[in-house]
């Protein structure tokens, strides 16, 4: 089992690493996608801690659009993206002088000193924001809870710590959160947890190239993240995976705007989903960025 497990490692190692020849085309699509979207926003207010990240991370000039924000709701995963959010207004220009990040951080700081009583998502956005914010805490508790959550087989994760009373299955965008966690903190990771997560994603990649969701139908947004995930592990933009991942979410557009399936309404959490992921192909993911 151990030697299966090993050449299925080395095999998916090979294919996220294998370079595409057609270097301009993914340039091509990467920057088509973000342009389009891009251009969605020019003249919409701005609050999508995603949106505002990724057209930070692009250079974007930000200093005259209208930020607005939601106020956080009490929610641990509403602090942590409105920190966020914050944060990159802050950083692209943006007077953010009457918006008060202390309340935010400070629950953020207690809710991460405990993370199994968090799902993946919201260590996901607590991580990123006390790190960008400069804080300290916790991660080797951090990704001990993490590693706990993982399925001993498929090193895929769980949004909860189980409890031991219920069933519970792990998915790939749970499991994209958690591991751009990993990445972030990678010295408190093992790297058996580590590699278990990324090949985790990897062959979860359909023949379509595309991922599903937790219902099992082909999504952009799970795509997205996923491709957002895995550029945080040093694929390389240029390389077949993100070519092909990145073609396949253009498959979703309508217009300038996409659509989470195909042949439904577009959606702007999927529009941001899909501007963080070709942002990140193009200039890094700006959350899982040495600090």
């Amino acid at each position: 089992m151990r030697m299966k497990k090993a050449i299925c490692f080395i095999l998916v190692t090979v294919l996220l690493f294998a370079a595409c020849s057609d270097k301009d085309k993914e340039k091509h699509i990467s920057t088509k996608i973000y342009e389009g979207l891009a251009a969605s926003y020019a003249t919409s207010d701005i609050s999508d801690y995603r949106v505002i990240a990724a057209l930070y991370n692009a250079g974007a000039p930000l200093s005259e659009r209208v930020y607005a924000p939601e106020a956080p709701d009490g929610r641990t995963e509403r602090h942590g993206e409105y920190l966020i959010s914050l944060y990159y207004a802050r950083e692209g220009g943006i007077d953010v002088s009457g918006y008060d990040a202390a309340p935010s951080l400070e629950a953020v700081k207690e809710r991460i000193a405990k993370p199994d009583g968090l799902s993946v998502y919201e260590i996901f956005v607590c991580v990123t924001a006390l790190r960008i914010y400069g804080e300290e805490f916790d991660g080797g508790a951090v990704t001990k809870s993490l590693e706990s959550r993982q399925n001993g087989v498929s090193g895929g994760m769980y949004e909860y710590v189980s409890s031991g009373d219920e069933e519970m299955s792990a998915d790939t965008v749970t499991t994209a959160y958690g591991f751009m966690v990993f990445v972030m903190l990678r010295s408190s990771v093992t790297d058996l947890n580590y590699d278990n997560a990324l090949m985790y994603l990897a062959v979860n990649i359909g023949d379509d190239n595309t991922i599903n969701d937790v219902q099992g139908k082909s999504s952009c947004s799970a795509t997205a993240v996923t491709l957002t995930a895995l550029l945080s592990s040093g694929i390389p933009t240029d390389g077949e995976v993100s070519t092909a991942l990145l073609t396949a979410i253009d498959g979703f557009r309508s217009g300038r705007r996409y659509s989470d399936r195909k042949g439904e309404a577009v959606s702007r959490r999927t529009d941001a989903d899909v501007l963080l992921c070709a942002s990140s192909a193009m200039y890094g993911n700006p959350f899982t960025k040495e600090r």
